[in-house]
């Protein structure tokens, strides 16, 4: 029944973040290269081992929507916080030196394993279920977080009979893959067991046929030789070789020495090599038989390592949290349309800008939902409304954020429009891509939704480039009613303030003049919007030559004279 079949994006448990959203804000790959350097994952990347990695890109490609779990998270990571590093730092260590026991468990499974993997991935649990059960002794009566309880408690429960199948394993025989001295005990395993007998009897065969040889040579003793890895030769001098029986077959030689095997020696030897084969595929059967029985505990297994990657998660966003400037963002249902942030930070630039990043404050609530943005170019509206959108992300990750303070509501979703570029292989121009996310926002934003367009319209013509822009946003203030960060170059888009004094406030990135030749960006947000964009300014930090400028710049006042003698 197709009927039941709900989409992921709404089925409310997920904020949803299409894929322009993920590109343009950098989530998992910057824009210049395609790597993962500069991201926002990156960033948050703390964490020790691959399975705890792998869960954070999960939890940061679906951040939560549910208030009760993502407090949960808040009150563990905090909890790790406040404990510090002298609390978990061995167990952190001893984590960072794990193997991914999540991928040597998928191997066991599928029997797909060496033994040495198999030792180390269950020494690696079993060492990992000892660290936990002393931590959480320690720490009794002293935890209040029932997420990090479940962690440190349940991983141990979950893994209570690993050490059962550890015991089973010669570490000496895993270390060489060796199957058939692999299993310590073989009441499970009689075939493996009554092979080995036979090998044993045989070799004993070999060894009681010495004195024989002995008797015959005229020897007091005798022992085999072993020579280039061929075994059980009747060393004789060469000085003797006249006493050996002609029915003796001469394997080697050298000036001192002849080696035979007597025609008994060579039926117990073929006897025993055959044996020694029937061990191992005995060895191969009884190896299967323990990775089937191992495999019946693979759930179970899987739960505690995924308890794991949480634990390592949690670490990962306290460490992120331990960073000056960090805060814990206070929390609100989705009905409450709020957007506060007091000291607001882009999260990686300030990583990379250190004390040179000049924070800002957001303010929207259930009112006043749309902030428009403008200012001259370069003075740093597209970080801003990065800035805040990656701050909402992170808060619906459990994480702590780059602010003083924050107070947030749920979103559904964040949506983003920015940047230009074109499809060529698919026949899409600029402009045309650009209208494509702006319809996709439009018809799958809500009224819980997150909005960011920046400069909509400008693959086109101005006039209408500005049509579409007031339209658009028209369509947003009156129909979705959506938290909206828009920035624009265009003076018409700004007006709309009049037109929706409550719904709508300007803003713009602070700016001082000295010259049209020199402006000095403040990176502040302001109240009200800048009436021009200081785009020559721009051209001339690019190195266009000052010629053109000029001629630019003479053009640019022609046209706004024509503009105010219309008006």
């Amino acid at each position: 029944d197709l009927s039941r079949i709900v989409p992921m994006s709404r089925t409310g448990s997920a904020m949803l973040l299409p894929a322009p959203a993920l590109k343009r804000l950098e989530i998992f790959r910057n824009s210049v290269d395609g790597s993962a350097r500069g991201s926002l994952f990156m960033f948050l990347k703390r964490t020790v081992t691959a399975f705890g990695s792998q869960l954070l890109e999960s939890w940061l490609g679906q951040p939560l929507c549910d208030i009760g779990t993502l407090e949960e998270r808040q009150n563990a990571v905090e909890e790790v916080l406040t404990l510090g590093p002298l609390t978990f730092g061995e167990l952190k260590k001893f984590m960072s030196r794990m193997p991914n026991v999540q991928r040597g468990l998928c191997a066991i499974l599928h029997k797909k394993v060496k033994p040495c993997d198999v030792f180390f991935t269950l020494l690696s649990l079993s060492s990992i279920s000892k660290m936990l059960r002393v931590l959480s002794c320690d720490l009794h009566g002293v935890l209040k977080s029932s997420a990090l309880k479940e962690c440190l408690l349940g991983i141990p429960d979950l893994l209570r009979n690993v050490d059962d199948y550890l015991n089973l394993l010669s570490e000496d025989s895993a270390k060489k893959n060796d199957t058939t001295n692999l299993l310590n005990d073989l009441s499970s395993y009689p075939g493996l067991q009554l092979q080995k007998e036979a090998v044993a009897k045989a070799e004993a065969e070999l060894q009681g046929h010495r004195i024989s040889i002995a008797a015959l040579l005229g020897l007091r003793d005798f022992d085999y030789k072993t020579v280039n890895g061929v075994s059980y030769l009747i060393e004789v001098p060469n000085r003797s070789v006249s006493s050996v029986p002609s029915d003796w077959l001469k394997m080697s030689a050298t000036k001192a020495v002849s080696r035979f095997r007597s025609p008994e020696v060579n039926k117990l030897y073929s006897n025993l090599c055959v044996a020694k084969e029937l061990l191992v595929l005995e060895g191969e059967k009884a190896w299967l038989a323990f990775l089937s029985d191992l495999g019946t505990n693979y759930n179970r297994f899987q739960r505690a390592v995924k308890l794991l990657a949480t634990l390592d998660c949690y670490f990962a966003l306290a460490e992120v949290a331990s960073q000056p400037g960090y805060c814990r963002p206070r929390l609100l249902p989705k009905e409450q349309t709020t957007i506060q942030v007091k000291n607001g930070r882009h999260p990686v630039l300030d990583q990379l800008t250190g004390l040179n990043y000049v924070s800002n404050d957001t303010n929207i609530n259930d009112t006043a939902r749309c902030v428009i943005i403008t200012g001259p170019n370069m003075g740093g509206k597209s970080s801003y409304i990065r800035q805040v959108a990656l701050i909402v992300i992170m808060a619906q990750l459990g994480s702590f954020v780059p602010a003083e303070s924050a107070t947030l509501s749920i979103l559904d979703g964040v949506y983003v429009r920015m940047g230009a570029e074109d499809n060529l292989l698919r026949q899409k121009s600029t402009f045309l891509i650009e209208m494509q996310e702006t319809s996709e926002l439009l018809s799958g934003c809500t009224e819980h939704s997150l909005v960011v367009l920046d400069e909509l319209g400008r693959g086109t013509a101005t006039h209408d480039g500005t049509a579409i822009a007031v339209a658009t946003l028209r369509y947003l203030v009156e129909e979705k009613r959506c938290p909206t960060l828009f920035v624009t170059h265009y003076l018409r888009v700004t007006q709309l303030e009049d037109a929706y004094p409550e719904k709508i406030k300007n803003f713009h990135v602070a700016f001082e003049v000295d010259t049209e030749e020199s402006v000095t960006f403040l990176y502040r947000l302001v109240p009200g919007a800048a009436k021009k964009s200081y785009g020559l300014n721009v051209a001339l930090l690019a190195g266009v030559p000052p010629s053109v400028v000029a001629r630019a710049r003479v053009m640019a006042e022609r046209l706004e004279d024509a503009t105010l003698n219309k008006r």
